[in-house]
């Protein structure tokens, strides 16, 4: 395993010692588990960054219409890459900032890492699933996999996830007449169940976390939450190897409770 940094799309590099730093301390703290060769680029322009390795003409940093993305993790023919957004991240701080919040750049780091490692074991088989609904269901498994191995480290989540899982899930679950009072559109916008199923795959990682918040409490039955909930904490954490029978049973456990809570919150 060897790893190599760099910086793109600035008019003046930053220091790459910053950028070594950065890797540094998210390697010491992540959980030691085998990784490939990784390049760390730390870039200016994520989606021309992006663009530049994939050939997407189209892809952009803007994740899933509400925010923007702080890292992304590409398997490319000649190795793996993480590319992390300069625009969000502070170098020299080594923090990262959404909005008014702002936590460990690190943590962000560690987390691409451990995406890198699951892959390097041949696991998130069903991430390039065309289906939109097994693609969101594979992707809770990988993200809550990837949180949950950091989390049980005791590197705790630097955003309120519950917050926005839940807040979501309030959008999803409130009925057509009580959206028009919440300033809502009449119908669930499509792209709110993929962004909630990755607020929860996030928030379930930790420890008592989801579970007592009395609006999650009041309202998950309409989303299946409890089977969400218990289908994600059943499977390993990212720094266990994940059996493909086992993978493949979750994602289509969690597919079926996803067609049953989007027919629920639709009628």
């Amino acid at each position: 395993m060897e790893f190599t940094v760099g910086v793109e799309y600035y008019s003046r590099n930053p220091d790459l010692d910053h950028v070594e730093a950065l890797l540094d301390d998210a390697t010491g703290r992540a959980p030691d588990v085998p990784l490939p060769d990784i390049t760390l680029i730390l870039t200016n322009d994520l989606a021309a960054s992006v663009r530049d390795r994939t050939g997407s003409t189209t892809y952009s940093s803007m994740h899933r219409g509400d925010s923007v993305t702080a890292a992304k993790t590409l398997n490319l023919d000649d190795g793996c890459c993480i590319l992390l957004n300069g625009r969000l991240v502070d170098i020299e701080a080594q923090t990262v900032t959404y909005g008014a919040a702002t936590g460990d750049a690190a943590r962000i780091v560690a987390h691409e890492l451990m995406h890198a490692a699951v892959t390097f074991r041949g696991e998130d088989r069903l991430l390039s699933s065309p289906s939109g609904i097994v693609w969101s269901a594979a992707r809770m498994v990988s993200e809550h996999r990837v949180e949950r191995a950091l989390c049980d480290t005791g590197w705790v989540q630097d955003f309120d996830y519950v917050d926005a899982a839940v807040s979501l899930l309030q959008e999803i679950a409130a009925p057509p007449l009580q959206r028009l009072t919440m300033g809502l559109p009449s119908a669930v916008s499509p792209t709110s169940w993929p962004r909630f199923t990755e607020a929860l795959a996030y928030a379930a990682a930790m420890p008592r976390g989801i579970d007592s918040d009395p609006e999650w409490r009041s309202l998950s039955h309409r989303v299946e939450g409890t089977t969400l909930l218990a289908v994600l904490r059943e499977l390993p954490d990212a720094s266990q190897t994940l059996a493909e029978e086992v993978e493949r049973a979750a994602v289509m456990r969690l597919v079926e409770a996803l067609e049953r809570a989007t027919g629920a919150a639709s009628a």
